[in-house]
């Protein structure tokens, strides 16, 4: 018999059941583990992606705020040019020059010229300046209160000369820089480095706002380059051209074509500055913005705030772009590793119950677990190299060059969806001839295992599913799955178009820069103005690319003609050779022909197209020549166009207003070239004429000496004879000359005399006997009220003769040496207040103001001379003031002398009538119609002189005169008294002066 196996019942259960469940356990244990692993991988490459598209778009908006501090700092830049180009540049040019800056870079609050001003130059500097409008102009410093006050003693300044705009700014103007050590330390810096030093943040005084602004000085030489040492450059140094900078404005003109206000909060910091001056500026979004989401003032920030660095001039600073919460969340997918995981769950859970119910194939499904298992494995792998590699947009292909994968980013940047792209050749996205070498690179890298476009970033082009081709920057990786040997690449690009714009924008502010200087130092070094057009002819054709460039000047026998010169710059001359022909046998005249409307016109000509503009007479060689726009520029010396650069282009442009104003530009450059070339021929002219009649007078010189070898024999023995009759001619000369002067005085003083008997005496003449004459009609009627009128008219018109007769008397003796001052101790102030009361009683119209508790209680001098000169003053004070009352005396102690002033608001005395007013007989402008001999004040001078004292007046013609004497308070300190003009006494200081009145 055969032995029976059995089996406990229970046991056999168990086992069979451990069995079909061990497999399932397995599954739901390695499932619920890969979807844990596939959920946290996804979540960090969630994170990673959003990280790196809130890095690529922050630093996209970073790199386009990277450069408009530099474009900034270039606009000073050019002004800098505008100086080297220039020999002198006034207000006016200036102004002109930098308007265009102001209008399109709106975060400038002001573009000031500093010149370097020695202290000798300083007084000049003023003057200048108020000539220009500005009458209040002054160098100013901070006092220590802060306050605006006169510039102190230096050795140099650094003032606020020119400033635009003017309006807001006008309180700047005269500053010295210098007198601020911080300022004056940023100064030095750019003058010894030779570049652009920017400050720290400063708070504006006109600013209304909470925005900061910086400063920025370019240094300018006086041969318009940086000098090799700095102590060349010390030397060399001719000022700097200023900026101030709104940073406000400055950030917000910069980034309003991008939307960053609905994607992130900005914050500007200078890392170069103290710890509680770093911050400069915070631009807050739109939306969505809260104090939670601003970067604090300390330049703090978390993990996912992006830092740019940016260099302005010299300094260093960041900026900070943290994203709002609705950017997050528009980019973080939160639930995508949720789902992942739940998605794994749910397969495990499903595959453990199919191997349940399905026991009989385990084996099958234990298989198929198993590859899948591998395969996702695999595919986690990918995922965690693909994204620890890539940031935008990233694509993956295989070893053959078949896309494998495109990411949302792709699709955007590309035009391709993924179903469009993934299976597709690589070189689908790129244009010839980067298309048909692609696959040349994969293969020869697989062959030779060297790279030539792995792991190095390089520029390429790319193109788009509609055709369109952009610039990008292209990094290619390799990777490799260790399990089974896979190889694929990875692919990550990036659009960079606003970087190439950008580049492109600072190449040609450059080559703009370097045009200006290239012509300028043409303009300084030509030999010729021929040489100098040539010069700007083929720098302005290979600044524009432009094939032709020709010079026009005008004639010398006409100022309204225009004719050719010989002057060209011609690319492919031998198509442009009939055009060329035409040329030179075409003359304009004013207004005919595209150089006779700049003629006419003053200004730059732009032609569209040259086929369709009937003025312009060269049209059919033009278009036979392919030429279709025009352009031509004045050279204008002043307010005259002396010649025409005109250039021409293949296509047709619109004009250009930028190479317009440059254009402008040079032809004042050239005009001034011109200018300086006629002033030397001129110079030369009068050279060569000067030569010549230098070269005569030597030929006469050697004919006279000639003559003076011949006559030295005769010389010796009549040398005496001639030296005793020079002897006698001379003192018979001096005698003649003698008697002549008294004989030309003589007969001075009678036509004088003469005329004034004839006029002034006269009137009072007529005076009495007009009264007289009424008097005798009216005998019979005559009132006793009447009889004193008349009587009154007759003794003021006698008094009014006796006065002038003892003038004219007084002035005789005078003359005549008759008269002598009598020295002894005078009473100046009483003789002040009684010669002022003696006139009051006879002037009643007038106030007569007296204050003189300012005098010495006495003097040194002779009391009837000064009550002539007092009287003369005080009658004619009242006399030249007739419709103002007011007549101020006034007396003080000046030093050793006594000053005495009578001070009118009369008609005055013109400027140009003040050197002679106290000549005998002369009498001002002002002074028609008023009764006068001219006596007076000569009679005044005299007597003044004769106390060696002096005699001022200061007058403005219709606002009045003040006249001062000041006499010494002791003569017996001044030498001896002069006697009248007998003595021939000379004055110790008689000053006539015309100052305005404050």
């Amino acid at each position: 018999m055969g032995a029976v196996k059995t089996s406990v019942p229970g046991t056999i259960g168990m086992t069979a059941l451990t069995g079909q469940l061990l497999p399932a356990v397995v599954v739901a244990i390695v499932g619920i583990g890969i979807s844990l692993a596939a959920s946290s991988l996804v979540r960090q490459w969630e994170e990673d992606r959003l990280r790196y598209k809130l890095e690529d778009r922050a630093i996209t908006y970073g790199g386009v705020l990277a450069h408009i501090p530099e474009m900034y700092v270039d606009e000073l830049r050019s002004i800098g040019a505008l100086y080297a180009a220039s020999t002198v540049v006034d207000r006016g040019e200036f102004r002109l020059f930098v308007r265009t800056i102001l209008e399109r870079r709106p975060g400038i609050q002001a573009l000031e010229w500093i010149p370097r001003v020695r202290a000798a130059d300083r007084t000049a500097y003023e003057k200048a300046a108020r000539r220009d409008g500005f009458p209040g102009f002054r160098f100013t410093e901070h006092s220590d209160d802060g306050e605006l006050v006169t510039a102190g003693l230096r050795e140099q300044y650094f003032p606020v000369f020119f400033v635009e705009p003017v309006d807001g700014n006008r309180k700047a103007l005269g500053f010295d820089l210098g007198s601020n050590p911080k300022r004056l330390k940023a100064l030095e810096r750019a003058r010894d480095s030779g570049r652009p030093v920017a400050t720290a943040r400063i708070r504006l005084v006109q600013e209304t706002g909470a925005q900061y602004a910086f400063l920025v000085f370019v240094p300018i030489y006086r041969n318009g380059l940086a000098a090799g040492t700095p102590e060349q450059r010390r030397d060399d140094l001719a000022g700097f051209a200023l900026g101030v900078f709104r940073i406000g404005d400055m950030v917000e003109a910069a980034l309003r074509q991008v939307p960053l206000s609905k994607d992130f909060n900005l914050s500007l910091f200078d890392e170069s500055a103290g710890p509680k001056e770093r911050f400069l500026h915070q631009r807050p979004a739109r939306a969505g913005a809260d104090g939670a989401d601003r970067v604090a003032d300390d330049g703090a920030h978390d993990g996912l705030d992006t830092v740019v660095p940016i260099r302005v001039g010299g300094r260093d600073w960041t900026a900070v772009f943290r994203p709002t919460p609705a950017l997050i969340a528009s980019l973080h997918n939160h639930y995508f590793p949720l789902f992942v995981l739940l998605a794994g769950l749910a397969l495990t859970g499903a595959l453990s119950a199919y191997m349940l119910r399905q026991h009989r194939r385990a084996q099958l499904i234990e298989h198929i677990v198993e590859k899948r298992t591998r395969d996702l494995r695999r595919v986690n792998r990918r995922i965690s190299v693909l994204m620890n590699v890539a940031a935008d947009p990233t694509i993956t292909i295989n070893r053959s060059g078949t896309i494998q994968s495109f990411n949302p980013a792709a699709e955007r940047t590309f035009g391709y969806s993924v179903m469009e792209a993934v299976g597709r050749n690589i070189s689908m996205l790129m244009p010839e001839p980067y298309r048909s070498a692609h696959d040349g690179y994969i293969g020869s890298y697989l062959r030779t295992g060297k790279a030539k476009i792995m792991g190095t970033p390089r520029e390429v082009v790319g193109q788009r599913r509609d055709g369109s081709t952009f610039p990008m920057e292209l990094s290619v990786a390799n990777a490799e799955v260790q399990e089974d040997g896979d190889q694929f690449f990875v692919g990550i690009t990036r659009d960079i178009t606003e970087r190439k714009q950008a580049e492109k924008t600072l190449r040609e502010k450059t080559a703009l820069v370097e045009l200006l200087h290239d012509i300028a130092v043409a303009a300084n070094a030509a030999a010729s103005v021929d040489e100098v057009m040539q010069v700007c002819l083929d720098k302005v054709c290979v600044y524009t690319g432009w094939p032709v460039g020709h010079a026009y000047i005008r004639t010398s026998e006409s100022l309204q003609r225009l004719v050719p010169t010989d002057l060209w710059h011609l690319d492919h001359g031998e198509r442009l050779a009939t055009f060329r022909e035409v040329t030179e046998q075409t003359a304009c005249n004013w207004g005919i022909g595209l150089p006779g409307r700049v003629l006419a016109r003053g200004e730059p000509v732009w032609i569209e197209d040259l086929t369709k503009d009937s003025d312009f007479l060269r049209g059919e060689a033009a278009d036979d020549a392919g030429l279709r726009t025009g352009i031509a520029m004045p050279v204008p010396v002043g307010s005259e166009v002396v010649a025409v650069l005109e250039f021409f282009s293949r296509q047709v442009l619109q004009p250009d207003q930028s190479l317009l104003q440059v254009l402008v530009n040079i032809g004042a450059q050239l005009g001034r070239v011109f200018e300086r070339k006629r002033a030397e021929t001129e110079l030369t002219a009068k050279e060569r004429a000067l030569w010549e009649r230098v070269t005569e007078l030597r030929a006469t010189q050697e004919a006279l000496e000639e003559k003076s070898r011949e006559l030295a024999a005769h010389r010796d023995h009549l040398e005496e004879k001639v030296a005793e009759r020079t002897a006698e001619v001379q003192r018979q000369a001096e005698q003649l000359a003698q008697a002549l002067e008294k004989e030309q005085e003589l007969n001075t003083l009678q036509r004088d005399f003469v005329s004034l008997v004839s006029h002034e005496f006269r009137t009072p003449l007529t005076i009495i006997d007009g009264a007289a004459q009424r008097l005798v009609r009216r005998k019979g009627r005559v009132t006793p009220e009447d009889l004193v009128a008349r009587t009154d008219k007759i003794r003021a018109a006698v008094q009014r003769m006796t006065g002038l007769i003892e003038g004219t008397l007084y002035a005789s003796r005078l003359d005549a040496g008759t008269i002598r001052m009598e020295r002894q101790s005078c009473d100046l102030k009483g003789l002040i207040r009684e010669v002022c009361a003696r006139q009051a009683e006879i002037s009643q119209f007038h106030d007569i103001r007296v204050d003189v508790a300012g005098l010495p209680e006495d003097i040194h001098a002779d009391p009837k001379l000064l009550d002539q000169v007092l009287t003369n003053l005080l009658s004619n004070a009242v006399k030249y003031a007739p419709d103002d009352p007011h007549i101020e005396v006034k007396g003080w102690t000046d030093g050793d002398f006594a000053a005495v002033s009578v001070r009118d608001r009369g008609v005055g005395v013109p400027a140009d009538d003040l050197p002679r007013l106290c000549e005998r007989f002369f009498r001002a402008r002002t002074s028609t119609g008023i009764t006068g001999t001219g006596i007076g004040l000569n009679l005044v001078k005299k007597l003044v002189e004769m106390h060696k004292g002096t005699i001022e007046v200061d007058s403005v013609e219709g606002q009045g005169s003040v006249f001062t004497v000041r006499l010494p308070i002791d003569l017996r300190d001044a030498g001896a008294p002069a006697q009248g003009t007998g003595d021939r006494a000379t004055p110790v200081l008689t000053a006539v002066k015309g100052r305005l009145a404050t």
